[in-house]
Parts: C-alpha cells; sequence; structure tokens
C-alpha cells in the first residue's frame, strides 16, 4: 500500500490521512518509492508482482493510474532523473531504464535491461565529479565499473549502482 499522512494541527503528530493498493496481486512487497519532479505523479516499485505502480497525486491523496512491468524480477530500488526511471532489478541482475511520458506520468521501457550483478541501489552521481571515462556501448551507454559498484552514464547523467555480485 501507498499511505499518507498529515500533521495533525493541534501537536503535530502525523495522523494517517489516506491508502491505496499499489498492486492488485495480493503478495506484494513495496519497495521503493519516488516524486516526479512536479509532484504529480508518485512511483511505487512492487516486489513480489515485479511491477511500478504510478499514482496521480492531488492535495487529497494518491490514486492508482497505472501498473507497469519492471522488466525484471524483485525491483528492489528505483531512481526518477529528469524524464527516465532506473528500476534496479535484484533477482534478475539488470537495471532497466523508462521514460516518463510527461502528461500521463506513465514509464515506458527503454530498449533491453541492461546486466548488472544483483543491483540493490540506483544513485544520480554528477559526471563532472566521477573524474573517469568508461566505455560506452552500441546502445549509447556508457559503464565505468569499481568494486561493486558499476555506473551508467546516458546523456550527461551518471548513475550509481550498489551490487552484490560483480558483472564481467
Amino acid at each position: 500500500n501507498l499511505s499518507w499522512y498529515r500533521p495533525d494541527p493541534t501537536d503535530g503528530t502525523l495522523r494517517l490521512a489516506g491508502s491505496a493498493p499499489s498492486s492488485a496481486e495480493p503478495e506484494n512487497l513495496p519497495s521503493e518509492l519516488a516524486t516526479g519532479r512536479d509532484g504529480r505523479f508518485v512511483y511505487v516499485a512492487n516486489r513480489g508482482p515485479d511491477t511500478i505502480a504510478v499514482f496521480a497525486w492531488e492535495p487529497e491523496g494518491g490514486t492508482l493510474i497505472a501498473e507497469v512491468s519492471t522488466g525484471g524480477r524483485w525491483p528492489r530500488h528505483l531512481a526518477l532523473v529528469g524524464d527516465h526511471l532506473y528500476v534496479a532489478n535484484e533477482r534478475s541482475q539488470n537495471v532497466t531504464v523508462f521514460r516518463i511520458d510527461p502528461d500521463s506520468g506513465t514509464p515506458t521501457a527503454q530498449g533491453d535491461p541492461v546486466s548488472a550483478g544483483s543491483p540493490t541501489c540506483v544513485l544520480r552521481w554528477r559526471p563532472d565529479r566521477a573524474g573517469r571515462q568508461g566505455e560506452v556501448d552500441e546502445s549509447g551507454v556508457s559503464t565505468l565499473k569499481a568494486g561493486n559498484w558499476r555506473v551508467l552514464s546516458e546523456s550527461r547523467t551518471l548513475l550509481g549502482m550498489i551490487s552484490s555480485r560483480t558483472v564481467s
């Protein structure tokens, strides 16, 4: 479920203001959430059904408007960078890249998932601080590997992934 709270005006304690299921599947373990930069959409990673739930957000709360496959198994973490959503699928050992439609908020997969050894976290990393160059593959994604970190770069944005396994 996605639940939201509001502070009580008298004492500041948080009070449950609403809740909505993030999947129709009964075996669902939400793992991460992100909000769009304009605040109109909220994204929830659902482990079990392996989906991303998309909620339209209004001042009163959220309404589920879409549920999209992650293209992998066990979405552990996600990162929203500009108009792209990056999903770390831990058990299928890949990261799926989605483009977010600016009007509907719905993510659409962009190409095949990128192999990554059991990714558990995806973080934005500023390229001007990376200080090193990686290799660019045929899809235009450059990679830099360092221990359990693997960095993906698309359009001057670097994403660091923490993995429990190293992919060669």
